[in-house]
């Protein structure tokens, strides 16, 4: 069985979430940025555990939250779009229809770098 892809990741941007009223044009912006910065984060993580891409894959999710204040977890997958869909750009997967959502689980952690509070590891399912 192949080793599995890790992720690590800023949280989501707050125009991300899905129930934010935003400029459409400043949310694109963001969407395609968090995008772009997801493929090549992807990339890097496949090529270190030589992981040349699959038919499908089951995603976990991990969040450090700097206060004791959790997101909802429906809204906090909902607002793993932008970072989907740059790991489907990046070659691991052919569409996000072969993704299945696992485990999601956050935990409190203040003293945390900012830029990997988020953690998705995808695992090839096997057919």
């Amino acid at each position: 069985m192949p080793e599995p892809v890790l992720v690590k990741l800023p949280r989501p941007h707050k125009y991300l979430t899905p129930n934010v009223r935003a400029n459409r044009y400043a949310k694109n912006r963001v969407f395609q940025e968090s995008k772009d910065m997801a493929t090549l984060v992807c990339k890097q993580a496949m090529q270190a555990v030589h992981c040349l891409g699959w038919q499908s894959a089951r995603y976990d999710v991990h969040e450090w939250t700097p206060t004791a204040k959790r997101q909802d977890q429906d809204n906090l997958v909902a607002s793993l779009k932008a970072y989907l869909d740059g790991c489907v750009l990046a070659g691991l997967v052919p569409d996000d229809r072969f993704l299945e959502i696992g485990d999601v689980d956050q935990s409190i952690s203040p003293r945390m770098n900012d830029q990997h509070r988020l953690q998705i590891t995808f695992h090839v399912i096997e057919e």
